[in-house]
């Protein structure tokens, strides 16, 4: 129970990608899979008892101002799943980035069924500059996605000075 695999490439495994076995009808609860990547998408295979493992990706953005591409400091990302769920908020540091990444699960797998958390809508903001809204099937890692913020302030005119013949003493 409470299994963590991270960071795993599998290649060239025969069988099976991932397999999980109990004894005795035991119980394997809440295995996790962060980054983990076999060739085979469904090629995770249970043997006895009651199996369940989540399957989640790293996820950091890279916010930018569009009109100099400098990076934005303070920008706020919001990821939502599909059932509309808020899942993650977080500002930027001064790179544009987050300090670390994010864990979205792309599915839960209960033993029979996969409940499909994907795909996440992640929003970009900031005070006085758009907003980038982006829909995301996370199925592999997203590290420095790009997002860009349009300056959305009106610009401001000043009268400096007017000439005579613009006053009409009638």
């Amino acid at each position: 129970n409470n299994n963590v695999f991270r960071n795993i490439l599998i290649n060239n495994s025969g069988h099976s990608d991932f397999r999980v076995e109990t004894t005795g009808g035991g119980v394997s609860l809440n295995n996790t899979l962060i980054n983990v990547t076999y060739p085979k998408a469904d090629n995770v295979s249970q043997l006895g008892g009651v199996i369940t493992y989540i399957r989640k990706w790293y996820f950091s953005p890279q916010v930018n101002f569009t009109h100099n591409g400098t990076a934005v400091s303070g920008a706020n990302i919001t990821a939502w799943n599909i059932m509309e769920t808020e899942k993650n908020t977080e500002l930027t540091n001064n790179d544009g980035q987050f300090t670390t990444n994010w864990e979205l699960i792309e599915y839960i797998y209960d033993g029979t069924v996969k409940e499909y958390q994907t795909n996440y809508t992640f929003n970009a903001t900031k005070d006085g500059w758009g907003t980038d809204s982006q829909e995301i099937n996370l199925t592999t890692n997203y590290i420095n996605h790009q997002f860009n913020l349009d300056d959305i302030t009106p610009p401001t005119c000043t009268l400096i000075s007017r000439t005579p013949t613009d006053i009409n003493d009638s």
